[in-house]
């Protein structure tokens, strides 16, 4: 199931484009995008791809998709109402923009370096943003910018959301590394295909091995192999996706030498086989 690029259109009338889709079920491909895309979903249910990341969607969902992050919503089965959603595209240029004349805005840039791996938000933020989505759909002139405002404080402001894409995925470190650790986590996803010890990396970061392994598990919250897996298998789902290759070759692309341990650790992560995971997708 190779993703495909869609050409979300914005004249230069507009600084974001908000619509409804009303359709008796959702058919885009699987596809990406240089925009930002907020989606509130009104009507149905399904499967929601987004990325590596394979989960349920029912009316409620609300997840911020960073730009260039393939994804892809499906039903699962028809509903009398048809299949029905408030979507929302901008571009990052548009909200770099206000950092430019009000640095208030650096948490709102942060919050869009997170949603490369795509975010989903809690029911009682997806019902106040749903009502505020339909506000800027139908606003007319400077009314529209300031429901978007409104919308992007009521992110700020949400409980943390779920991250949605690997780091190997989306090749992105995510909001909670410290600046220190944060290159540990690039250089780890720039290099995960090559023999990367525990020495290594601790040399990498001039600290001990014992400190490196104490501080990796304490900001990260995993330890250096978890992370390590985690980018690996994250890359080794894209070759799923998006290529042909045996799954032997794709092991190896991925930093594993041995096959089984390459099918162990995928089952353990994704509950299914790489095999089986290939196949779901490409179903979609």
């Amino acid at each position: 199931m190779k993703a495909h690029i869609e050409q979300i259109y914005a004249s230069r009338q507009t600084s974001f484009v908000c619509r409804q889709f009303n359709e008796e079920r959702f058919d885009h491909p699987f596809h990406y995008h240089p925009e930002i895309e907020v989606t509130f979903i009104t009507q149905s249910a399904g499967t929601r791809v987004i990325g590596d990341h394979l989960g349920g969607f029912e009316p409620g969902d609300l997840c911020l998709i960073g730009e260039n992050l393939p994804h892809i919503y499906r039903n699962t089965r028809r509903t009398p109402r048809g299949a029905q959603s408030e979507v929302l595209h901008f571009s990052r240029d548009c909200a770099n923009g206000f950092l430019d004349i009000a640095p208030e805005f650096a948490e709102f840039s942060q919050l869009l370096d997170a949603a490369k791996s795509g975010l989903h938000f809690d029911p009682q933020t997806a019902n106040q943003a749903h009502a505020l989505l339909v506000k800027i759909r139908e606003a007319k002139s400077v009314r529209r910018w300031t429901a978007f405002l409104e919308l992007v404080e009521l992110l700020l402001s949400a409980p943390k959301p779920q991250t949605l894409a690997s780091a190997g995925y989306s090749k992105t470190v995510g909001p909670h590394p410290s600046d220190r650790m944060r290159g540990i986590c690039q250089y780890i996803i720039e290099h995960f295909d090559e023999e990367l010890s525990h020495q290594q990396l601790a040399k990498q970061a001039h600290m001990s091995p014992a400190y490196f392994s104490r501080l990796f598990k304490k900001t990260t919250r995993k330890s250096y192999i978890e992370f390590l897996t985690e980018v690996r298998l994250g890359h080794a789902c894209h070759l799923l996706i998006e290529t042909e290759l045996p799954i032997v070759e794709i092991a190896f692309h991925s930093g594993f030498r041995n096959l089984s341990n390459f099918n162990r650790r995928f089952l353990a992560v994704y509950d299914r086989s790489p095999r089986a995971y290939r196949q779901q997708h490409a179903a979609y």
